[in-house]
């Protein structure tokens, strides 16, 4: 059976850092005898350059027809950082983590015991740690409206709003009981 992975590069060291990881992936597979097919999409900065969209509809239907994704992590550039921007990189990977109901980012945390010397922390509560962190994304300042920044007499305001629906809340729940489950 062949797994498709969809390879969006994004911008900047991210993309960079994905197209080589989609060179690891593609050794891997053949060392293993794993059929991997690898198709790469325009998303982010790029996309916008050539299209106005930082999640281009192709992008979306290679990304839901494919069976896992590789995301190319990484700022946009200075180019990106005006407030007043309506269109942005980074709203390509919220609405494709909307779209595809992705609702939790993974964060593992584990310690290696040739790396002890090298923490900042005593080295004893870090005997064994073995953890899992579930981040929901489904939410939270990515969809938070309203939000914005403005001057007034009294100076500059800002707004940022936290918002969540139980709908990304559930899913990240869902995940985090799952893995739960499964743990030594």
């Amino acid at each position: 059976m062949q797994a498709l992975v969809a390879v969006l590069p994004g911008e900047g060291d991210g993309a960079e850092v994905a197209l080589q990881s989609a060179r690891v992936l593609a050794a891997v597979g053949q060392r293993f005898g794993h059929e991997i097919r690898l198709e790469t999409a325009l998303s982010g900065a790029p996309a916008i350059d050539a299209c106005g969209d930082p999640l281009p509809p192709e992008t979306l239907a290679l990304a839901r027809r494919a069976d896992a994704l590789l995301l190319g992590g990484g700022t946009a550039g200075p180019r990106w950082e005006d407030p007043r921007l309506t269109v942005h990189p980074a709203q390509g990977l919220v609405r494709l983590r909307r779209e595809l109901k992705l609702y939790a980012n993974l964060r593992p945390v584990r310690l290696f015991p040739e790396l002890v010397s090298l923490s900042s922390l005593k080295p004893d509560p870090l005997q064994g740690v073995d953890l899992l962190l579930v981040r929901e994304v489904g939410g939270g300042v990515y969809f938070g409206r309203p939000h914005g920044q403005w001057q007034t007499t009294r100076g500059r305001r800002a707004v940022e709003t936290t918002s969540y629906k139980g709908e990304g809340i559930e899913g990240g729940l869902r995940v985090s009981f799952e893995l739960a489950r499964g743990a030594r």
